[in-house]
């Protein structure tokens, strides 16, 4: 072979080499696009991550400001003194249009974007339900003599003990000899707020683990039974320094003494059941689920209080979540429950729009509403949009939750919209005393003016 031959042949080698490399190179950054950009989120929707910053005194694009004017302006059976509109571009940064949007009205359904955007920053977006049952005793022959612990989260997606009940059948437990101990995050019956309307949460869809304390440990000494555990109370075999103390009664130190028995090198798991809190946010944006939102509501300030000591009051919770994230004035707001029932909530329309750019800066939560948690039109998760926005043009184009309180004519629509420029806008519409119908015909209207059609 000639040297012209092989170095012919050498240049060839080297081109192949370097397209083969090119190729892959561009293989793997579509991959990762793809990765990162999800399922839900169409490719042109890609979003930046961005910094914090809602300039509410900075404005743009005047053709759209004026088209939701004009809206505004059409003869409508909506009494626009009791209307409040705020829209914000994200990818601008700057406001684009408001009406009444410092005005304090009922927020209704939309109080649950505060409820769980709130819960996803304070608990973190890996936050987790857990309830365990424990045991410092030791098992022989399929008796269990020693303290079993029913350490119970007020999980809203528990709905039976059949799942702990199958472990320690699984284990061979057929009968337990000493002391059950009930550590329960809730001790009463979840109830609607005072102000609200007492049937909005009718006991009956409260979740087992949120229906009382002696309604769980009923419950419990029930499902034992129904699985073949026998139970055989002996005080002589129960943790000495719980006897005649009761959780109500001595709550410092009960806890006290349960966390020795979690200490305690000898203290096994016998059962655990997770939910992610993710799985609970998503059915309460969507369905607008309201026992859900009022134990996110709480259960945020229940674990806030087992992991710094004194209770914590929810809606002061809720506040001050608004007053050190978004470093906002509260003044003019009125938390009274998490999921909007109670006529007394007061939010603006700007504070709202202000939650949702909040949110969008965080790329775990923004994630979490994009794809999973807020209705969307014409898919899989309209939810409480069913109905409405079916064109075309919609899809995949608006991400938001719905509001109705109809004792006091208040319609809301809060959320996300991806406009065919290609920018991402925050927006949030408030009627009061307003016919829902009509209201939500505004509404859609609005929100297709902020898609481009």
């Amino acid at each position: 072979m000639t040297k012209k031959k092989k170095k012919r042949r050498l240049k060839k080698s080297v081109r192949i080499g370097c397209t083969g490399f090119v190729i892959g190179f561009v293989a793997m950054v579509s991959l990762m696009v793809g990765f990162c950009t999800g399922g839900d989120v169409p490719e042109e929707a890609s979003v930046p991550d961005t910094t914090y910053v809602f300039h509410d005194s900075l404005f743009t694009n005047p053709a759209m400001a004026q088209r939701i004017q004009k809206l505004v302006d059409t003869p409508l059976r909506i009494d626009t003194s009791r209307l409040g509109i705020c829209v914000y571009d994200l990818t601008e940064q700057a406001m684009v249009y408001g009406h009444h949007e410092g005005a304090s009205m009922i927020p209704a359904s939309c109080m649950k974007l505060l409820t769980a955007i709130a819960s996803l920053r304070i608990l973190g977006c890996g936050h987790y339900y857990e309830s365990k049952l424990l045991s410092n005793g030791a098992v022989d022959k399929g008796v269990l003599t020693g303290t079993l612990v029913v350490e119970m989260d007020d999980d809203p997606l528990i709905e039976s003990f059949t799942p702990m009940m199958d472990a320690l059948q699984e284990k061979g437990i057929h009968t337990i000899v000493g002391d059950i101990v009930f550590d329960l995050a809730r001790m009463d019956t979840l109830r609607q707020h005072p102000t609200a309307m007492p049937w909005d949460i009718p006991y009956s869809k409260v979740p087992l683990l949120m229906k009382g304390r002696a309604r769980v440990k009923r419950e419990f000494m029930q499902a034992l039974s129904a699985a073949g555990i026998s139970f055989q109370k002996n005080a002589l075999l129960s943790h000495p320094l719980l006897l005649g103390i009761e959780q109500e009664t001595y709550p410092a130190s009960y806890r006290m003494v349960l966390n020795q028995i979690h200490a305690n090198p000898h203290t096994v798991t016998l059962s655990r059941v997770r939910h992610s809190l993710r799985e609970v946010v998503a059915p309460m944006l969507i369905y607008s689920s309201n026992t859900k939102a009022e134990a996110v509501f709480h259960h945020t300030a229940h674990a806030l209080s087992r992991w710094a000591g004194p209770d914590a009051d929810p809606a002061t919770v809720m506040l001050s979540f608004i007053h050190h994230q978004l470093d906002t004035d509260t003044c003019h707001l009125v938390v009274m429950d998490g999921s909007g029932l109670s006529p007394q909530n007061r939010l603006t329309t700007r504070f709202l729009t202000q939650l949702l750019t909040w949110a969008w800066t965080d790329a775990s939560i923004r994630h979490i509403l994009l794809d999973e948690a807020l209705a969307s039109p014409s898919s899989p998760r309209s939810g409480s949009l069913m109905g409405r926005m079916r064109s075309a043009r919609f899809h995949n184009k608006v991400f938001c939750k719905t509001g109705t309180l109809t004792t006091k004519g208040v319609s809301s629509l809060s959320g996300y919209c991806l406009g065919n420029d290609g920018h991402w806008y925050a927006f949030s519409i408030i009627h009061e005393d307003t016919p829902v119908y009509e209201s939500r015909n505004f509404q859609d209207r609005l929100c297709g003016i902020l898609v481009g059609d």
